[in-house]
């Protein structure tokens, strides 16, 4: 649970991420006890079944599927890659990448945070980063903090998200009902499959936004969250000045 790293860094933003400017919630949904996802018996036969960018977006209604060697307009059925599996498992190696948005307000108020998620592989700890960015300023510098989370969080967190994306998908279009902040999500696994889109611009994923937000925020240490979040308050006070 103890951070193993933690330093101040700058990134260039991601280009196409939407803002919004107005601000009505969804109601959260319990989410149900551990309920899990797991490969094919095919993608766990090739070892299968683990990465940070810019989220897949869909054709339509319906989000594309694709892999690091195919082109950006690839889409492909995701029902053959993903199936019902013991409660709370991801393969070894899964990436998962949740971050959230402040959305349309002025720097440097305007920021986003980002917790990621790496299934240990050949009995190594589970993993996860913590990172807060200042949007639309300079550099925009960001701060981070490795950490160790305990299995019980882990299968905690595993269980929301399978709750929220059972196939690996969800519904991102825009209906106009909601704005404000905003959110993506990316699940990554080890044979370069994606799932990954944007959240907050319906009621349906506005709820699957505030669940992964809560479950994000209790994975991630109290400490580590709060210098992490200090480092860029403290940074923030100082524009102000």
């Amino acid at each position: 649970m103890n951070p193993t790293d933690s330093r101040t860094t700058t990134r260039t933003r991601p280009t196409g991420r939407p803002g919004r400017t107005a601000d009505r919630r969804g109601t959260t949904r319990s989410v149900r006890a551990l309920a899990g996802l797991a490969t094919g018996a095919a993608l766990l036969l090739a070892g299968a079944c683990g990465s940070q960018g810019t989220p897949v977006r869909a054709d339509g209604t319906t989000p594309a599927l694709t892999t690091p060697a195919a082109s950006a307009t690839t889409t492909a059925p995701v029902s053959s890659s993903v199936v019902d599996g013991p409660a709370g498992t991801y393969p070894t190696g899964t990436v998962i990448e949740y971050t959230w948005n402040t959305g349309s307000i002025a720097p440097p108020y305007n920021h986003e945070w980002t917790v990621t998620l790496t299934v240990g592989e050949d009995g190594s700890p589970d993993t996860g980063t913590l990172m807060f960015q200042a949007m639309y300023v300079e550099d925009e510098p960001s701060w981070e903090q490795t950490f160790e989370p305990g299995p019980e969080a882990v299968a905690a967190y595993l269980a929301v998200v399978h709750e929220q994306f059972p196939d690996g998908t969800i519904d991102d279009a825009d209906d106009g009902s909601v704005g404000g902040s905003w959110a993506t999500y990316r699940i990554t696994l080890p044979d370069g499959t994606v799932f990954g889109d944007r959240l907050g611009f319906n009621r349906d994923s506005r709820i699957a936004m505030e669940a992964l937000e809560e479950a994000s925020k209790a994975l991630v240490p109290a400490k580590v969250w709060n210098e992490v979040e200090g480092q860029y308050l403290d940074w923030q006070a100082e524009q102000d000045q």
